[in-house]
């Protein structure tokens, strides 16, 4: 359920689906546990990444 993976509690998805309570009770909601694993993203892999990429050529290199 797309509405677990983001995190939203019942009352979130009722903002976003307004039906969404003639399917689902806020106890069977909350109930639902499908194992997402919530981790952060790696700060070093995001800081790797960052800048101009070598071997790269394109017509706007001279705004870098």
């Amino acid at each position: 359920m797309v509405y677990k993976l983001y995190q939203l509690t019942y009352d979130e998805v009722l903002v976003v689906d307004n039906d969404f309570e003639k399917e689902m009770s806020p106890a069977e909601y909350d109930k639902l546990d499908y194992g997402f694993e919530y981790v952060q993203p790696d700060k070093t892999a995001i800081a790797k990444t960052s800048g101009k990429k070598k071997g790269r050529s394109s017509n706007f290199d001279w705004l870098w």
